[in-house]
């Protein structure tokens, strides 16, 4: 594999793609090479240097690669002068405890799934500095314990951030850790985005947060929610991270609505201008309860005063839509000109 990789690179190669599970020791010029466009690897073990540069290198891509630094003192430096995206997906990072992006151009950076080991501690921790100016997608997994900070000059527009710890559900200093984690790494981006992706777990977990989540998203226009493994808990604490986000104007929820919710919402003192430009939600439910029986979308429908749209989706074939598009027409509304539509 060494060899054809070699030969390859030094054919002045545009695009490769490896997969092989094993170790992989590459030339020191490999991680500079001035003729790949493309880089995927996958499955492999390799030794990386401090200083990483691709000059022509457009996207790149790791998945299952476990990657190992001999110098965990020293920060890792990666230099991609014209990189579009950066994907790192189920990865390994072993003594990396600091990580510089330096890429102008990245439109889309996700890493998911990553571990941070450090041999001579046992931590899983890690400082990722992106630094560029476009305007670029961005996706993490919050319970790597990984501290993502932006230049002052990021664009970033859409955000998803995943937390799929559903074991961790009783430990609540755990709750409040990553809580935290996810706090700071919207904290530090919430003056770019524009579009948010947050599962109903995750929500619960920065409702939990220890320090509260102190960042207002007054750019936030779309926000979408799925639901995960907690979903019954997750009302009070979506309502609550809504306040943040005064000009939140659409919103999307895909999943199990809560049958039940602690609080009682009627009582809820609203800010001024809170919900006021939300126009259009999206219901997408896959199984029951209803969206009637959600405080949630009552709340919301009562509300919202310049509500145009309410579109209800149902992925299940014995759930009556329009039924439930009947019952929400009863039900208090804040906007007399909103539509509500089952499809």
């Amino acid at each position: 594999m060494e060899t054809w990789i070699t030969a390859a690179l030094s054919a002045d190669v545009q695009r490769l793609r490896s997969s092989y599970a094993g170790v992989l020791v590459f030339p020191r010029w490999f991680f500079t090479s001035n003729s790949l466009m493309k880089l995927e690897l996958k499955l492999c073990k390799i030794k990386i240097l401090m200083n990483i540069s691709y000059s022509n290198l457009r996207i790149l891509g790791f998945h299952d690669v476990e990657f190992q630094n001999d110098d965990p003192s020293s920060p890792l430096f990666l230099t991609f002068p014209v990189i579009e995206e950066f994907l790192s997906l189920d990865c390994k990072w072993r003594n990396v405890k600091k990580l510089k992006i330096e890429a102008p151009r990245l439109a889309r950076f996700e890493m998911t799934g990553c571990i941070f080991e450090h041999a001579n501690d046992g931590s899983n921790d890690c400082k990722i500095e992106i630094r560029g100016s476009n305007r670029a997608k961005f996706k993490c997994s919050v319970d790597i314990f990984a501290s993502f900070y932006f230049s002052s000059q990021s664009k970033l527009v859409d955000a998803s951030l995943e937390y799929w710890k559903p074991d961790m559900n009783d430990d609540i200093n755990q709750r409040s850790k990553t809580g935290f984690q996810a706090c700071m790494i919207l904290t530090r981006s919430s003056a770019f985005i524009r579009f948010l992706e947050l599962s109903t777990d995750l929500i619960q977990v920065l409702a939990d947060a220890n320090p509260r989540c102190p960042s207002n998203f007054f750019r936030l226009a779309r926000l979408k929610v799925y639901s995960a493994s907690i979903a019954i808990q997750c009302d009070a604490a979506l309502i609550n991270f809504m306040k943040m986000a005064p000009g939140l104007e659409s919103l999307t929820f895909t999943g199990e609505f809560s049958r039940q919710a602690a609080g009682d919402y009627d009582q809820i003192q609203l800010l001024p201008g809170y919900l006021s430009f939300l126009e259009v939600v999206k219901l997408e439910y896959s199984c029951s309860p209803k969206p009637t029986e959600s405080t949630l979308v009552k709340f919301i429908l009562r509300n919202a005063v310049k509500l145009k749209e309410l579109l209800i989706y149902s992925q299940h074939e014995g759930h009556k839509v329009d039924e439930v598009r009947d019952h929400l027409f009863k039900c208090s509304r804040g906007s007399r000109n909103v539509s509500i539509l089952s499809l």
